[in-house]
């Protein structure tokens, strides 16, 4: 039988809760950029480490402190995923990309990754 987690709190007993009682900001309206933004912005990008950590960042969704510790032992090319051992609040999870970013993370490890002076020492895609 698989564990089930349960919440703590009767999601029904969140109406009774005064949230004029609370000093919190005023929901951000955010609007996703365009397709053509994206692309502007990534081509304004001079470093291909930035550009690729960039381009990653927008296929996968992940948060920033994720994304920066990936290691290259993280990334299943055959399944197409990279695994996310220990994110933020959370429990492990695979992430999945697509071919073409698979292409784009191989060139880098085969091609580009060892350019960077920390990169023989470091287990980590994007070493600084």
């Amino acid at each position: 039988m698989d564990s089930v987690e349960t919440l703590a709190i009767d999601p029904i007993e969140f109406e009774t809760i005064d949230l004029q009682k609370y000093n919190t900001p005023e929901p951000i309206q955010r609007e996703a950029i365009s397709r053509e933004e994206l692309r502007k912005l990534f081509d304004g990008m001079t470093s291909y480490r930035n550009r690729l950590f960039a381009i990653t960042d927008a296929e996968t969704g992940l948060r920033n402190s994720d994304l920066r510790s990936i290691r290259n032992s993280d990334i299943d090319f055959e399944n197409l995923f990279i695994h996310i051992p220990d994110p933020k609040n959370s429990k492990p999870y695979d992430v999945p990309i697509s071919a073409e970013l698979r292409f784009e993370l191989r060139q880098w490890l085969d091609h580009h990754r060892g350019g960077y002076a920390t990169a023989s020492n470091s287990s980590y895609l994007f070493p600084s």
